[in-house]
């Protein structure tokens, strides 16, 4: 026996302590890992709360020694994620003033806060300070500053920083063009969005994905062909975003047959619609009045193991209430509670409009009654259905026990319907008095409202005070339309006053307006009555 084997043992003895440290050592860091991986959990769900996240800030920066960097760098990131940009604003400015040194990683973290919050001037603060700690901007710096940039319209700049930065060296990764390139899409400048591209060496799917999409939205089908026509040329695969896209576009000009050949070429190059396809699909039929198409896309969905999502179902409710259909619409709504999706409000306010609008208040009043118990708080279009549903059915009562009860602050919608309900009600000062208060809310009457005041008045022999009004609209650049005549006419014809409608008649002729046969009747009946007596 060798002096090694008698101090460390055959080989065999040794290959076997080494698979044994192999696994202990395998073994920890997979303890390690996994209670890294908690806690990095733990830090995302306490970035999603605000003040929980505020908790850990506290508690990182009472650590001694300081904990790394890159413990602030997650929770900010986190945050980041969750949109709470002066939150972090105002913490990076508690770790500069403990005197905690940023990484390059962290600086671009309230650059991009600045950038959202539409303050790109304290951006380039950001990023002078990056320069002076001689931090190296990495392509996510520029992107975020450009597109910055284009947020505030400042797309001419936003070029302008892109070629900077290309002519002192840097060169754009695919990243920070897909970043661009999708800025200036969403900011609307398409056109400058291909002129980027064309100095690409090689746009990929997802670069031409994004300005075809963009094109589709604005209705430049035709281009959108082009362009799709030169991704095939350069051999780049479409993807299923590719074609939902180009779906969208012939859908949204109604060339139904364009569409089907598009779904077959999908099919036929191994691509498969997925739920914003079909979705895009049951839209357009439903628009059309295809139910029975609509409803067969949908269950062709569902067959092919695509789940629909709560926007997929709220639009077949929504084209259910429209046609008055609430029966299906409430079969709709009870079937994604069934599914395992919850009712978002918007569903709930479909169904409470389709209700109201058949006059079913007792089940609109149900449901919102549900949504509170679904922790779901009604928006202002909630109040406004119901009201307005109140109001038709001629529960006047009714309407103001809601109106007081209302948590948001009504929008000039739910005051234009009072104001309507209590003129029909015989209610004038009250009418009045809640026009008058409008003012004092910060709230500004509309053309709708000035039609209900106008309206009002002259239904109670007060055309005087419906004139004033009338004519105060322009002073308010506030556009009369063709109601706003009919009311006005029909009042002077009430009191006996036919020039001044003939003249308003005119005036509104001039305009390019269409008289309704109602306002010409009674002006006729009036001119034949006065010249026969």
């Amino acid at each position: 026996m060798t002096a090694l084997e008698l101090r460390y043992g055959s080989v065999s003895q040794c290959m076997e302590r080494g698979v044994y440290l192999f696994r202990v050592s395998h073994a920890y860091c997979c303890y390690y890992s996994s209670i890294r991986t908690q806690k990095q959990c733990e830090v995302r769900e306490k970035c999603n709360n605000v003040n929980e996240a505020v908790c850990l800030f506290n508690s990182l920066v009472q650590t001694r020694p300081f904990p790394s960097i890159n413990n602030f760098s997650n929770l900010f990131s986190g945050m980041a994620k969750s949109k709470h940009y002066w939150a972090i604003v105002c913490l990076y400015k508690q770790l500069e003033e403990l005197g905690i040194a940023p990484n390059n990683y962290i600086l671009n973290v309230p650059i991009n806060c600045f950038c959202q919050l539409g303050r790109v001037d304290l951006s380039f603060s950001v990023f002078g300070k990056m320069l002076r700690f001689g931090y190296e901007p990495c392509p996510t710096t520029f992107s975020t500053l450009m597109n910055g940039l284009i947020l505030q319209d400042e797309t001419a700049q936003a070029l302008s920083l892109f070629l900077k930065v290309q002519n002192i060296g840097y060169s754009h990764n695919l990243i920070t063009y897909s970043i661009f390139v999708k800025g200036l899409c969403k900011a609307g400048k398409t056109s400058s969005a291909i002129r980027v591209m064309r100095q690409m060496d090689e746009p990929d799917v997802v670069i031409y994905s994004t300005i075809i999409d963009s094109l589709c939205k604005d209705r430049l089908v035709k281009e959108a062909c082009r362009l799709f026509s030169e991704m095939l040329d350069k051999s780049i695969q479409p993807n299923v975003f590719t074609y939902s896209s180009l779906v969208h576009g012939f859908c949204n000009l109604f060339l139904l047959e364009e569409v089907t050949k598009l779904l077959n070429e999908m099919v036929s190059r191994n691509i498969m619609p997925d739920v914003v396809t079909y979705t895009i699909l049951v839209d357009t039929l439903c628009k059309e009045g295809l139910f029975s198409e609509a409803e067969r896309v949908f269950r062709k969905m569902i067959n092919s193991g695509i789940k629909p999502t709560v926007f997929t179902y709220n639009i077949l409710m929504d084209a259910y209430c429209l046609h008055r259909q609430t029966d299906k619409a409430e079969r709709v709504f009870y079937t994604v509670v069934e599914t395992g999706l919850k009712p978002n409000v918007h569903s709930y306010n479909i169904l409470i409009n389709g209700y109201c609008k058949s006059r079913k208040i007792k089940k609109a009043n149900a449901l919102l009654v549900e949504m509170s118990h679904k922790g779901l708080e009604p928006d202002t279009v909630t109040y406004n259905t119901l009201i307005g549903g109140l109001y038709q059915v001629g529960r006047l009562q009714a309407t103001n026990m809601l109106f007081n009860k209302i948590r948001l602050e009504p929008d000039i919608v739910v005051y234009t319907i009072l104001i309507d309900g209590f003129f029909s009600a015989g209610m004038l000062k009250v009418a009045v008095g809640l026009f008058s208060s409008l003012f004092i809310k910060g709230l500004f009457p509309n053309v709708w409202t000035y039609n209900v005041m106008i309206n009002g008045f002259c239904n109670t022999d007060l055309v005087g005070e419906a004139y004033k009004l009338f004519s105060k609209m322009e002073e308010k650049d506030i556009k009369r339309n063709v109601l706003s005549y009919s009311a006005m006419i029909q009042g002077f014809l009430q009191h006996s006053d036919s020039v001044c409608a003939v003249q308003l008649l005119q005036e509104i002729v001039n305009q390019g307006f269409s008289v309704d046969k109602t306002t010409v009747s009674i002006l006729v009946d009036r001119l034949s009555h006065e010249i026969i007596s």
